[in-house]
């Protein structure tokens, strides 16, 4: 069965499609997506790291102001501190306004006559227009529609002397011009280093215990509105024995709840829980004996049952709430009492049970609980009168062994991907709209 399941939903996995159906999308408002932004910039010292390398400020000769010999050597960027960040979308160009306050320290050694340390401040605003296009396999370009510099308050100082105002204007106009030159290049390779960090955070391979891998990656352009940001992600399961399984590219998507007061959240595909579940819900045939209660009418006080699961677990989210069906073949044997047993009936059992979710480190928990179960007697040698007064006793029994198994296996969760500088804390879970969302 186990391999079958597998077949059936690798076909499907086949079957030609256009692209892929995203199993998970990520709405950020403007806020959270400030946050992505700022976190990426700020990472590892990228903004600073970058302006510090790749900026290169040429010596100043200023011999014919101050006399013969009169250089600044050796200038360069010390510190970078960012005072300001802020961002405004354009959804005209799928992107929008990067605006950066950055105030610099730059050194160097003014040669007039002894040396002598030299020392800069300077504040500047940068404001990069950058666009998202030419999505391919899980990554995109950053296009840049425009890009400008300008610059602020400027303090020149120098240790043990001053300085005429006609060299620091020389030195001043040195400065501005070629950072003004070489600034765009550098934020332009700052956004793009931000892209590597978040499509990092998004194109992942999660370890899912013992069942394999959950690898996601981006489905689709990212697309940007006047309100939020919309990244589609697709899932795979990559299994621990071998074979891969996908929702199939024909799944329609669920529609998408409106953002509100919320920061940021996901909206998971119920097929996507599906696949998942398809997995680790899959059960072995159980087999154990059951001692009946002193009053039970039934004649048999020892009784020897066998479970098999048919098929589910179908995530139904609908109302509000999210149901999982499932349906077993339960088997009932007298236990002869010596080591033999007799078939007394079979039944089949369809159990609709609630899913509540939660969000525990990064991770989708499931606990399920019986909401209604439907049984028919398939077959009996007992007689068809007699089948009914089995069906309490069966139905408690299916309760604690299917129930137990299942949410053993949901307790530790499914690995969902949280894009750079955003996590579950705090998450709710909620059924809206045909779909599971995640809102922080």
């Amino acid at each position: 069965m186990w391999k079958m399941l597998g077949l059936l939903l690798i076909c499907a996995l086949l079957s030609p499609s256009q692209g892929k159906t995203p199993a998970i999308r990520s709405i950020y408002n403007r806020a959270a997506t400030h946050n992505i932004m700022l976190s990426g910039t700020l990472h590892d010292g990228l903004l600073q790291n970058l302006l510090k390398e790749r900026i290169v400020l040429p010596d100043i000769n200023i011999g014919g102001l101050l006399g013969p010999g009169g250089k600044i050597s050796g200038i360069k960027i010390a510190s970078v501190q960012l005072t300001g960040y802020s961002l405004v979308f354009r959804p005209e160009i799928n992107g929008g306004d990067v605006i950066a306050d950055i105030k610099l320290e730059i050194t160097g050694n003014a040669l007039l006559g002894a040396s002598s340390l030299i020392k800069i401040s300077l504040e500047l605003k940068s404001k990069v227009t950058a666009g998202l296009a030419n999505f391919s396999e899980g990554t995109y370009d950053v296009i840049i529609h425009g890009c400008d510099c300008q610059f602020g308050a400027i303090d020149i100082s120098i240790l043990r002397s001053s300085l005429p105002a006609s060299v620091l204007s020389t030195i001043r106009e040195s400065i501005t011009s070629n950072i003004d030159r070489q600034i765009c290049p550098v934020m332009t390779v700052v956004l793009n280093g931000v892209k590597q960090l978040v499509l990092a955070t998004i194109n992942v391979d999660l370890p899912f215990g013992s069942y394999g891998t959950l690898k996601y990656q981006l489905a689709e352009l990212p697309t940007i509105t006047d309100t939020f940001v919309e990244f589609d992600i697709s899932a795979d399961f990559e299994l621990a024995e071998g074979g891969l399984l996908s929702i199939p590219n024909d799944t329609v998507f669920i529609n998408l709840p409106s953002i509100q007061s919320y920061s940021y959240f996901q909206s998971l595909h119920p097929a996507f829980l599906n696949m998942v579940m398809s997995v680790i819900g899959n059960m072995e045939p159980q087999e154990f004996n059951c001692t009946l209660d002193a009053g039970s009418t039934i004649k048999w006080k020892v009784l020897y049952l066998k479970l098999l699961h048919l098929h589910g677990h179908l995530v139904n989210a609908a109302n509000d709430k999210a149901v999982a069906q499932v349906a077993v073949q339960t088997e009932v044997f007298s236990n002869n009492g010596n080591e033999s047993s007799s078939p007394i009936l079979i039944m089949r059992d369809s159990m609709n049970l609630t899913t509540a979710f939660s969000v525990l480190d990064g991770r989708l928990a499931l606990a399920l609980s019986m909401d209604s179960q439907d049984q028919q007697l398939d077959s009996s040698s007992v007689g068809i009168s007699k089948g009914p007064s089995f069906v309490p006793h069966c139905n408690s029994l299916l309760e604690e062994r299917i129930l137990s198994l299942l949410n053993g296996r949901l307790r530790d969760g499914i690995p969902v991907p949280s894009i750079l500088g955003t996590g579950w804390v705090n998450a709710s879970a909620s059924v809206v709209e045909g779909a599971l969302v995640l809102c922080v």
